[in-house]
């Protein structure tokens, strides 16, 4: 069921008491700290049979004393959700996935409000995903060896220090190879 992003945000806002926050250039200065330092850029490798795909994301999470803060990027973004935390009964996290939102939305906010006050890393991280998302876009995710030779690669590059991957970069780029369709 695909509940519109209007619907979504007034049960998000029943759901916790919230009213909506005013949405100022300060408040999104301050929202931008938040992402610099609380968010993550992460791409997700599923593999069922032969078939694999990679999914980028941007998430943030907060106690719930804090989920005024997950509402207003859902405010700010018109787009995402607010779900309980995996393994936690307290932390709540919002998230994009729709590798359009991300690009047409949260790409141009980061490059506004927190590239100027990023780290290295991050925004090399950030590189990566602007990136990515290029190749997204230009459908190279439709060719497997253009899969395994131009997106793997990014993706193990985004998360080398943030995951443990259950497949090795060399066994996907393997599989990709060997498919003619993903």
């Amino acid at each position: 069921m695909n509940i519109n992003f209007n619907t979504r945000y007034q049960k998000v806002l029943t759901q916790f008491h919230q009213m909506p926050p005013k949405m100022t250039k300060q408040y999104k200065f301050f929202l931008a700290g938040f992402v610099e330092g609380e968010g993550s850029l992460c791409v997700s490798i599923k593999k069922t049979g032969k078939r694999i795909k990679a999914d980028p994301e941007f998430n943030i999470a907060q106690n719930k004393s804090g989920i005024i803060h997950l509402i207003a990027f859902m405010d700010l973004f018109k787009t995402g959700n607010i779900n309980f935390k995996s393994g936690s009964q307290h932390t709540y996290v919002y998230k994009i996935t729709n590798r359009q939102a991300l690009k047409e939305k949260f790409i141009p906010y980061y490059k506004q409000y927190v590239w100027p006050y990023a780290c290295e890393s991050k925004r090399f991280t950030f590189k990566l995903m602007v990136q990515l998302l290029d190749l997204f876009e230009q459908k190279v995710h439709l060719d497997p060896k253009k899969f395994g030779l131009q997106i793997l690669p990014l993706v193990y590059h985004i998360s080398n220090e943030h995951c443990q991957r259950k497949n090795t970069k060399v066994e996907l780029t393997r599989i990709t190879s060997k498919n003619k369709s993903i």
